[in-house]
């Protein structure tokens, strides 16, 4: 696969889309860009039955809020004037580019319930001989299976404003002694001043300790003042909307003042306990009237008033049938807090920066029933992650947003939803209530069949989203996909998404385990190995019987379904072992809930590339700016020579491994040391664009590998011998470690299931 080489992507061709590894530009022609929908197959089954022979998972991976790639077309915003969108009337279904228009265009057949709707007058048009409407490429509508309608006042239940955001910035000592608030501060004020004076966005300040600060920033004042409520039991919000939240290009001064301030100002605390459930509690009374986003930022663990937990990390635990209790929630009020947060369009993000346990599991369903998201940095340092956080803050802040939102997934006739995974609270009816979500957010969507197919139907997936833009617009928008549907396993097999199944089946294993209760995970690695042998069991039986009988024969697109197996079975969020810290895979559960399949990809299976030996082109931008990444490197001990550099990134972290015989000239360059690698202190090292070839190459293709990811990876640089070369190794995949088979001994291990079923 060449993960540098652009390709079009026309939607109306029903295949299979590109690889989320390879970069392509989609273009709208009727059907909906892989960015927003993907499915794990392209050709439906026809029956119930031939989908549970083919052990294929039948999802929908949704992403709505997703930007288009530079190159592609803007999301359309359509507006249909006073009576807004044309919807059906029976299922409530949007006017999309399948319907299929009788009558002579006066009136339409919904392609989801087949009721018949008429056409109101001034929407009506003529029909081609085609039966296409004459205005067919001017109605957005119709020709675009992605389009943003502007709404009505029916859609809106309380006035829309811009969004706002409240930084609950936790002041307790931890969080002063290490720095994390200075550097938390000087972060706010940097990027408002970069970007907040051109925006409508609202800002508003709060502290956290044994008591809850709010802060007056009105641009009426010369200073900020501090409101303290003291009973973290009983919080309330001391101050008007209008005045807890404000413009920055009004309050600049005062904003400025206070961010300088906020440090010195809790310098001398003595005060170590934190109460962040009363903050976010507080955060939600401050914009229960509007909507918004709370950003916690969070060093202490929860040690006062209400939502105050108890240290319960048990290394003895790991591996025994109580282990599951670590990786769930001690106490529910989080997410009660997280359901009261979405019925207010409030979102929770935590910035949870710990120098030792803060039980993640209990904390994060605040942010996954809301719509938010966790980010955690372990054993936080902040020379060492200052610019990870600085860049995810920024994506945070300025990634595509809206809040108070409501999602709905409908079907054709023929097939149903059965269960939907993400970041969300579950309403009524299969609404997905949603206090905020953004570009970077997908929620996994379970099909199944509840008819028989006609196999010349087209089963068609419509997702609609309604929510209030950062700008403060209330908007729908609306994704449709069209699909095939076959008798035939041979055409089924062939149109199936690998990146969307290995998504869908993690995120399906691990929303398993999370709520079976006894689940173990032994258990759960179990079952997705089966799970892809028997899909693979399937094709031989049925697709290639008449090979060799004692060939292993895998379709060409689940090819890479082993190696993806064998690295998923080795994930820190499931793989056995005592090195990984408990919040470590507790964040690593949480983050598989939403992730989209181009990071799941990648944090499933890593990307290897070796630097000591690139061609001359990689690390040089062309003339678009995109730079060229070397060769991937399987990811096996086997592809590490003895005189290599290896950088290995896998969405969340980068490692940058150095082999013992690697040349000096290797590390004047990039590193600007005159050693050997055994001489080298790499805790004390860091990557730099010193002014060579080599150096600015490699800075290059990191900054390239980030700007992909949306964020920026910490960097772990070790030698070979060095401790952390233990978790480098984790990342070889391939090989054999954590009680797993090496991708060889899996391999074999599946052919020998394969034989014994044929038999």
């Amino acid at each position: 696969m060449d993960h540098n080489r652009i390709t079009k992507y026309n939607t109306s061709t029903n295949q299979t889309p590109p690889s989320v590894c390879a970069p392509f530009l989609a273009i709208d022609d009727g059907n909906c860009n892989p960015r927003f929908m993907r499915s794990t197959l392209y050709t439906v089954p026809i029956t119930s039955d031939l989908l549970s022979t083919s052990k294929i998972p039948f999802g929908v991976l949704i992403q709505p809020l997703a930007e288009p790639a530079p190159g592609e077309e803007a999301i359309p915003i359509v507006d249909m004037g006073a009576t807004g969108p044309l919807r059906c009337q029976r299922c409530r279904a949007y006017i999309n580019p399948f319907i299929t228009f009788v009558d002579n265009g006066r009136s339409y057949a919904c392609k989801f319930c087949e009721f018949v709707n008429e056409i109101p007058k001034d929407y009506y048009s003529p029909l081609e001989v085609t039966g296409r409407r004459y205005d067919h490429n001017s109605r957005l509508e119709l020709s675009r299976a992605t389009v943003e309608f502007i709404t009505t006042a029916e859609y809106i239940s309380k006035p829309p404003k811009p969004l706002s955001y409240l930084f609950a910035i936790d002041v307790s000592y931890n969080a002063i002694s290490t720095g994390t608030v200075k550097m938390v501060t000087e972060t706010i004020k940097k990027l408002l001043a970069s970007f907040a004076e051109t925006s409508s966005t609202k800002f508003g300040f709060m502290t956290f300790d044994t008591s809850v600060h709010f802060y007056n920033v009105n641009s009426s004042l010369q200073q900020p003042q501090m409101m303290v409520v003291p009973d973290v039991n009983n919080v309330f919000s001391p101050l008007e909307e209008q005045v807890v939240f404000v413009s920055y290009k009004e309050s600049k001064h005062v904003i400025d003042a206070l961010l300088d301030k906020i440090p010195a100002l809790f310098s001398k605390t003595r005060a170590s306990e934190s109460a962040m459930g009363a903050a976010i509690q507080a955060g939600q009374i401050a914009l229960k009237s509007t909507g918004g986003k709370v950003l916690v930022f969070q060093s202490s663990f929860p040690s006062i008033g209400p939502g105050t937990l108890k240290k319960r990390d048990d290394p003895k635990l790991i591996g025994t049938d109580k282990e599951k209790t670590l990786y769930s929630p001690q106490d529910p009020f989080y997410g009660t807090l997280g359901v009261e947060c979405t019925k207010s369009g409030v979102s929770v993000d935590l910035f949870l920066f710990p120098v030792s346990y803060i039980d993640v599991a209990t904390i994060a369903p605040v942010s996954k029933i809301s719509g938010g998201q966790v980010y955690y940095y372990a054993n936080f340092r902040p020379s060492k992650e200052s610019d990870k956080f600085y860049v995810e803050l920024w994506r945070t802040l300025t990634r595509v947003t809206g809040y108070d939102a409501l999602m709905k997934v409908r079907t054709s006739k023929g097939i149903t939803v059965v269960e939907q995974i993400g970041n969300f609270n579950a309403g009524p009816a299969g609404e997905l209530e949603i206090g905020g979500i953004d570009a970077d957010k997908s929620i996994a969507i379970q099909i199944k069949h509840d008819d028989k197919l006609d196999p010349k139907s087209e089963p068609c997936i419509q997702c609609a989203i309604l929510y209030t833009t950062a700008s403060g617009e209330r908007r729908v928008r609306v994704h449709n996909l069209q699909l095939q549907c076959s008798d035939n396993l041979a055409n089924i097999f062939r149109s199936v998404d690998s990146d969307a199944i290995l998504n869908f089946l993690a995120r399906s294993a691990l929303y398993n385990y999370e709520k079976t209760s006894g689940a173990t995970l032994s258990g759960l690695r179990t079952a997705f190995g089966e799970q892809c042998t028997e899909m693979l069991y399937t094709y031989r039986k049925f697709c290639a019987s008449s090979s060799a009988p004692g060939q292993l024969i895998l379709p060409e697109s689940l090819k890479l379904l082993p190696v993806y197996a064998t690295a998923m079975m080795k994930n820190i969020a499931v793989r056995s072992g005592v090195d990984i810290l408990t919040d470590e895979r507790s964040f690593a559960l949480n983050f598989f809930n939403s992730m989209p399949p181009h990071i799941s990809s990648v944090f499933i299976y890593p990307r290897m590339f070796a630097l000591h030996n690139m061609p001359s082109d990689c690390g040089v931008p062309d003339s678009t700016g995109a730079v060229k990444l070397p060769p991937m490197e399987r990811l096996s001990n086997e592809s590490l020579a003895p005189n290599g550099a290896y950088l290995l990134e896998n969405g969340n972290q980068m490692y940058l491994y150095l082999a013992r015989g690697l040349s000096t000239d290797f590390i004047q360059a990039v590193f600007n040391y005159d050693a050997t690698v055994d001489q080298l202190q790499t805790t004390e090292m860091i990557l730099y664009p010193y002014e060579n070839d080599l150096a600015t190459r490699i800075w290059a293709i990191v900054n390239h590998i980030n700007r992909q990811r949306n964020t920026s990876q910490r960097i772990f640089i070790l030698k070979q011998g060095d401790p952390l070369e233990l978790r480098f190794y984790s990342f070889l995949v391939e090989d054999k470690a954590h009680d797993g088979m090496s991708y060889v001994d899996y391999l074999c291990h599946v052919h020998k299931q394969i034989q014994t079923k044929l038999a």
